[in-house]
């Protein structure tokens, strides 16, 4: 039983790497490898097509941003697209929340174009990007009043759940972008956005095709800076604003940018619009899951080890050398004499009982052509020879095929 242990062991490992293969090749075929709306994917809902047609343009580029939030350069001249945006997410991968609201911020104010495109809502979210409940600050008062009955130093150190929720809430309304996202079914069998006068006087197409009923309603203190753009169902789904020397897009939906839209209604006007005046356009995928993990040689490149690693490689070398190669003299030879048993000695030993040094060649040759072919008995020279080496090599050129 146990021989058959590594067979079945070989078999188990067999049968784990087809199935890995397997679910490689299917999700490969469904274009599954990749989130939705990622700049990787070429089926229709992924963002390719926009991606290598502005990298095709000329004097234009595009690349891909796939590390955090926080590491996103302030650098001008560049249009940044933040594609398929969940609504209901949060934290500080998220670029609404965080370091990722921060350096969107510092991005447009630089003078860049900040483009965020939610995915579609399909049903109304939990929680959503709305406003302060009218209760809050009752919560606090109350949670003031039963505190002041503890002592003052732990008062001090905690922080209560009021606090949290209106901390909570005004991070995720958005308060520094000035705008929330509400829900609300519309019936509208055309699912067409239809532009605003802004967007006409921007040569941007009069309709849209529109899945979402998500739309916008800015703040308060920002509802004159920003621009409507498209409305559905009479609602702003698509706003524009400025922003320091840049601006910041605001839309509800992803898909008039996906590979679907621009490959079965494509219009220039809408990429020429995204990109405003920059030349170079930067697909974020952090937010959706897709981050480059940089490996031990892309830390040491950026760091300046490489120098350290060529030396450390170069003694690893030296020390396998000299532990395959002796520098050191062979040690002499024994003095001892060693008895060894060889399965011809046998042989050798009758040989040297029954034929003499000087008829070795000559006993060989006359056993040799008992068995040999008529042609290759005349071959053989006949040639004097003076040692047994001599008269074997001369046998060996005469029999030796031309």
């Amino acid at each position: 039983m146990s021989r058959w242990r590594p067979v079945v062991g070989i078999m188990i490992l067999m049968a784990v790497l087809a199935l890995a293969v397997t679910q490689i090749y299917e999700r490969r075929l469904s274009r599954d490898l990749y989130p939705r709306y990622s700049s990787l994917r070429a089926d229709p809902v992924g963002l390719r097509l926009l991606h290598d047609t502005v990298d095709e343009l000329p004097r234009h580029s595009a690349s891909r941003w796939m590390r955090r939030f926080d590491l996103l350069p302030a650098k001008p001249e560049r249009t940044i697209v933040v594609a398929g945006l969940d609504v209901g997410s949060h934290g500080d991968g998220v670029p609404l929340y965080g370091d990722g609201r921060r350096a969107l911020e510092r991005a447009a104010l630089a003078g860049g174009r900040v483009i965020i495109a939610f995915e579609r809502m399909r049903y109304f979210a939990p929680w959503q990007i709305a406003e302060l409940p009218d209760d809050v600050d009752l919560m606090i008062q109350e949670e003031e009043t039963d505190a002041e009955a503890e002592s003052e130093e732990e008062h001090d150190d905690e922080v209560t759940g009021a606090e949290d929720v209106l901390e909570f809430l005004e991070e995720i309304q958005g308060m520094s972008l000035g705008f929330e996202v509400r829900y609300e079914y519309v019936q509208d069998d055309r699912g067409m956005a239809r532009a605003t006068p802004t967007a006409l006087r921007a040569q941007l197409p009069a309709f849209l095709n529109w899945r979402t009923h998500a739309y916008l309603v800015p703040t308060v203190d920002a509802d004159a800076a920003w621009q409507t753009l498209y409305r559905f169902g009479g609602r702003p789904v698509m706003m524009e604003r400025s922003w320091g020397r840049g601006s910041i897009v605001v839309m509800t939906e992803t898909y008039p940018l996906s590979n679907e839209a621009l490959h079965t209604a494509a219009d220039p006007a809408i990429i020429r619009w995204l990109l405003g005046p920059h030349q170079q356009l930067q697909m974020v995928e952090t937010h959706l899951g897709v981050v480059e993990e940089p490996g031990i040689a892309a830390l040491a490149r950026r760091y300046g080890l490489t120098g350290a690693l060529i030396v450390l490689g170069v003694w690893l070398l030296l020390f396998a050398w000299r532990r395959m190669a002796l520098f050191l003299p062979a040690p002499p030879e024994s003095r001892t004499l060693e008895l060894t048993y060889e399965s011809t000695a046998g042989l050798e030993a009758l040989m040297r009982r029954s034929v003499a040094p000087d008829d070795l060649v000559a006993t060989c040759e006359e056993e040799w052509k008992r068995t040999a072919s008529p042609g290759d008995r005349d071959r053989v020279a006949r040639e004097p020879f003076n040692s047994p080496i001599e008269g074997y090599n001369q046998i060996t050129r005469s029999l030796r095929r031309r």
